[in-house]
């Protein structure tokens, strides 16, 4: 019995040693193993944001393994995307620059490829031509979107003619080129897209691309509409005795209108017609026929030198009997005219709208 209490009491001795001896968890080392579990499995969002960052904790724990959260290659869309290299881990922010990517690099190093799965959550890529190239990737840690599997490089021969080289792709990467020069000839198109690409791109793409791309610029001119308050209020703090008028219809939106016209007359150019120029102006018009349609209508004049001199435009929403009156009474009040007398009105005898209105005058 004396033995067995002995030994009964040197059990809890011995654990007591054990406790005493045992090292103390850091603080690094848990904050460290709880970084490694977020690689290992999906946590909640709150969760996941209140973890430690592992990358404070590496750097004080110079023999711990890398995070593979943090310390993987980030895609730069200013690279080369001809030298791009990718390799597991590389993180995306969102699988459209992702797919994005791909296709540069698959364009620059002319490589036919084709997308087996391309949903939001997960998206797989492979070789047309079968040489084993492929890329899976896939959200990690609902943060970023990685590349997590991925075959052999490319064996197959350059091509030239790709299909993800299409009309879509040619409006983007060439936007800010139709927006200088809105009528790029198909021709000078597909001459840069050789030489800079080497792509082969058919003429109805190079078509396509330019309708597209002027689409694309036709949804920005539209939000510039909701300037034109601001710009006539500029105008009329600038040119204090100036005629600037924006109409506006209702629409179903609350707290937002339609534009209907504009006319513009600033008070420079009133002068110079009545005080320098011939009393004599011309009245037409024009059709717009970009994505925003209308009709722009115009009173033009002849100066000393028989040279063009504007006097007064105005955008409306159609060539009509009641646009056309419009712009004429407020051109008359414009003008300072009362019956036209001493002015000669020259008109395209083709208009009759314009012959109608001509009693304003």
């Amino acid at each position: 019995m004396g033995g067995e209490d002995e030994e009964a009491e040197a059990i809890p001795h011995v654990q007591t040693e054990q406790r005493g001896n045992q090292t103390q968890p850091k603080a690094e080392d848990m904050a460290h193993e709880r970084a490694e579990q977020v690689g290992n499995r999906t946590l909640p969002e709150s969760e996941y944001r209140g973890s430690v960052d592992s990358r404070h904790v590496r750097g004080n724990l110079d023999e711990e393994p890398a995070d593979p959260i943090y310390d993987v290659p980030h895609y730069d869309p200013r690279c080369e995307h001809s030298t791009l290299k990718f390799t597991v881990g590389m993180s995306f922010y969102s699988p459209e620059q992702f797919k994005e990517a791909v296709e540069e690099h698959s364009i620059s190093i002319g490589a036919n490829i084709k997308w087996t799965r391309s949903d939001k959550n997960k998206k797989r890529v492979e070789c047309r031509q079968k040489c084993g190239w492929y890329i899976y990737g896939s959200w990690h840690a609902r943060s970023l979107f990685m590349v997590k599997n991925l075959g052999k490089d490319h064996t197959c021969p350059r091509a030239v003619r790709m299909r993800v080289a299409n009309a879509t792709w040619v409006a983007n990467k060439y936007i800010e080129r139709f927006r200088r020069e809105p009528d790029w000839k198909v021709k000078n198109m597909m001459l840069e897209l050789r030489q800079t690409h080497n792509v082969i791109i058919s003429r109805r793409q190079c078509y396509r691309a330019r309708i597209y791309a002027k689409r694309m610029l036709g949804e920005s001119l539209i939000e510039e509409y909701s300037k034109l308050r601001r710009y006539v209020g500029a105008l009329k703090e600038r040119d204090r005795d100036g005629t600037f008028i924006l109409e506006v219809d209702p629409s179903n939106v609350p707290n937002r209108v339609l534009f209907k016209r504009l006319y513009i007359g600033f008070s420079g150019l009133r002068r110079g017609i009545t005080r320098g120029c011939r009393p004599m102006f011309a009245l037409d018009g024009c059709f717009l026929k970009g994505e925003v349609k209308g009709m722009l209508l115009s009173a033009v004049g002849k100066d000393g030198f028989n040279r063009m001199f504007p006097i007064a435009w105005a955008v409306v929403e159609g060539e009509s009997l009641e646009t056309w009156k419009w712009f004429g009474s407020i051109l008359q009040q414009d003008l300072r005219t009362i019956d036209g007398s001493g002015w000669t009105v020259i008109f395209d005898q083709y208009k009759v709208n314009i012959l109608r209105v001509l009693y304003v005058f």
